[in-house]
């Protein structure tokens, strides 16, 4: 009998130890399993903040939403887990969230004009128990409100938003409008398949499993983020979702300094387009008999700095290769480029010059610093190494 409240105390630590155990593991679920070269090298260089959908969806959800939060952390693990938490769980997983780390002012204000749009009261009674049928049907009102309060923040007649889930919607100018929408003010040009994606499983589980509070996040989900999710195909590919295009971004050091004292903006990846006619319509290669020669032209760089056999050479394959480089990175050597360069129209009518030969451009740079190769483009020698032949 005198050993039980030693047992009892035991059971309590116990169960102390287990449920800080609980704890421990439910955090290390919301770490990202491996730092991809897409959030490291790109994402993180645009955004402020890059999570994955359940880091985003815990640091949203109330503090006092124990249970949920637990739910939300251990979806998907049980091994009697059937495919539609499965599924679930693999895009909280894969999913990369990315926004700034700024509180929005305008919460109470989108919630009101929220409450007014779906014309109800200021409740939510979507849960996981109440079925698919009330979430699906809220998610796809919520993806309507979404696009419509877009429209609206961006008064600015003849322009439309830059936001992914806003394209092929216009603003209503009359009857005679083509094409139909569920939202007020707005018809529907042509489908969006983000739109699309977003009404469909497993968004709508998504909604239900957040509970009460399952509406407010999904809405400043969708208007403060840009989710990318992971495609199976390949090896760490990712499709933007929602958001402004990573294009139309105004991506960090949008002006760089080019010397001599000026400053220029960088050119967004948007507007620099491939010449459709150069590379797909060129006229073909012909050798002296008249047939087509396979491959790029003999003026190509490729050709022109090819792998050589002899060692005694070994200098001048090098500088062949520093060359190669000038023509591939002509940024990284402050030469003319498409990124931050002027158009000559006196050279072409095209929208950008035509870079097949720069050897009267490389001339001067190459003999300013000859032998020497930037720091950081030593690693791409490696990879030039098997472009030769």
């Amino acid at each position: 009998m005198s050993d039980s409240p030693m047992f009892r105390n035991n059971d309590i630590s116990k169960k102390r130890k287990h449920e800080a155990t609980d704890a421990s593991s439910t955090k290390k679920c919301t770490k990202i399993p491996s730092d991809t070269p897409v959030r490291r090298d790109l994402l993180e260089r645009c955004y402020n903040k890059v999570t994955t959908l359940r880091e985003y969806v815990l640091l949203k959800l109330p503090n006092g939403s124990r249970l949920r939060r637990k739910k939300v952390a251990s979806i998907g693990e049980g091994e009697d887990a059937g495919e539609v938490e499965k599924t679930l769980s693999r895009l909280l997983d894969t999913s990369l969230v990315c926004f700034t780390d700024q509180q929005t002012p305008t919460d109470d204000t989108r919630w009101e004009q929220w409450l007014v749009f779906s014309q109800r009261e200021d409740e939510s009674y979507v849960s996981i128990s109440d079925g698919i049928v009330g979430s699906a049907f809220s998610q796809s009102e919520i993806v309507d409100f979404v696009v419509w309060l877009l429209f609206s923040r961006d008064i600015q007649v003849g322009k439309r938003p830059k936001h992914i889930l806003c394209d092929g919607f216009r603003r209503s100018a009359g009857p005679g409008d083509q094409g139909t929408s569920s939202i007020p003010g707005l018809f529907s040009l042509y489908p969006n398949s983000h739109v699309k994606t977003l009404r469909e499983a497993p968004w709508p589980q998504l909604l239900a499993l957040l509970g009460k509070s399952g509406e407010k996040i999904m809405i400043g989900l969708l208007v403060d983020t840009s989710i990318y999710v992971a495609v199976e195909a390949g090896f760490n590919n990712y499709h933007q979702l929602t958001g402004v295009s990573l294009a139309d971004l105004d991506l960090p050091g949008g002006n760089v300094s080019l010397g001599k004292g000026s400053a220029r903006e960088v050119r967004k990846p948007a507007d620099i387009t491939l010449v459709r006619s150069r590379i797909f319509y060129a006229k073909p290669t012909l050798t002296t008999n008249g047939l087509v020669q396979a491959g790029f032209k003999h003026i190509h760089v490729l050709n022109r700095y090819r792998k050589s056999s002899d060692p005694e050479k070994l200098d001048i394959e090098r500088q062949g290769i520093i060359k190669l480089m000038m023509y591939m990175f002509p940024r990284q050597f402050a030469l003319h480029n498409v990124f931050t360069s002027q158009v000559d129209p006196t050279k072409t009518s095209q929208k950008f010059q035509d870079y097949t030969l720069r050897e009267e451009e490389i001339a001067p740079a190459f003999e300013s610093k000859p032998g020497d190769t930037p720091m950081l483009i030593h690693r791409a020698v490696e990879i030039l190494l098997p472009l030769r032949i």
